[in-house]
């Protein structure tokens, strides 16, 4: 369904936009049971406009104190923990997914799935924002993807393909999703998937334009100019960009050759000045 207003993610589904949307939760538990119906009661609510596609997910428990919330890094989400997972297929081809987590403490994890390898790849990073709420009879959270993640083709596909998860740890994993799937590891086996139309698909593929947000991670990069410049040249091993290096951020020291080296791994905060 389209949103008629601008979403403020709170994580609570409170919005009119997410209220009035279409509500899904017929799900099928497949872990530890296969094919069976879910253990717990899902709920999911889908809009999307010209930036975003957005899901509100809420489950209920009944014994709360029970879900799982261990303090993990990002990326660091996995079935050990009660969490939300969206997969989107972006081709519809069944090869290839992007996934989108949240677990009960509000930590993300993104990444890609590889159907022929049966592998995750946390590598990839994707733009998107999820917020959760705990309540008193469960939990919930709301995802924002933004157009520009999902590997679109052109032309766009005529409806978004996409399955959610729900995990929920106990005394064993408790796997349900929106679909009705096996227990082995293919999440393609399926022909149930979820496939609303979404007019919003055939402009999103259509932009051809780069969104930088305001900090970037560079394994292997170097500053070219003197630290005294405020128009140094950033240069990574596949790309070149000009940036404004903000005065004083840590890991950035210049030489007598005014090439400043950065530390592997080291973060270093950047201001997009000139995007070509």
């Amino acid at each position: 369904m389209h949103a008629l207003n601008a979403v403020e993610l709170n994580g609570k589904l409170d919005e009119a936009d997410l209220q009035r949307a279409p509500v899904s939760g017929d799900f099928t538990e497949n872990m530890p049971r296969d094919k069976q119906p879910a253990h717990d009661k899902t709920e999911v609510h889908m809009l999307f406009d010209h930036e975003a596609v957005y899901f509100g997910v809420r489950v209920y428990d009944p014994d709360p104190s029970k879900i799982r919330t261990p303090y993990v890094r990002r990326d660091k989400v996995f079935g050990n923990q009660d969490n939300f997972i969206i997969w989107i297929d972006p081709t519809g081809a069944r090869k290839f997914a992007q996934f989108f987590r949240i677990n009960a403490r509000g930590v993300l994890a993104d990444g890609a799935w590889n159907e022929d390898a049966l592998e995750e790849d946390f590598a990839p990073y994707f733009d998107f924002q999820a917020v959760h709420a705990r309540l008193p009879d469960g939990w919930s959270a709301e995802f924002r993807i933004q157009w520009e993640s999902p590997r679109l083709p052109h032309p766009a596909p005529k409806k978004l393909t996409f399955i959610v998860f729900r995990n929920q740890r106990r005394d064993t994993r408790i796997r349900s999703s929106s679909v009705a799937l096996g227990r082995d590891p293919s999440c393609y086996d399926g022909t149930g998937h979820v496939a609303p139309d979404c007019a919003a698909l055939a402009v999103a593929a259509q932009r051809r334009h780069l969104r930088i947000r305001d900090h970037a991670a560079f394994a292997h990069a170097s500053v070219v100019g003197n630290y005294g410049n405020t128009m140094p040249q950033l240069v990574t091993r596949n790309s070149r960009m000009s940036v404004q290096v903000l005065r004083g951020e840590p890991g950035i020291a210049a030489d007598e050759t005014l090439v400043s080296r950065i530390p592997s791994m080291a973060r270093m905060m950047i201001r997009p000045s000139v995007v070509a």
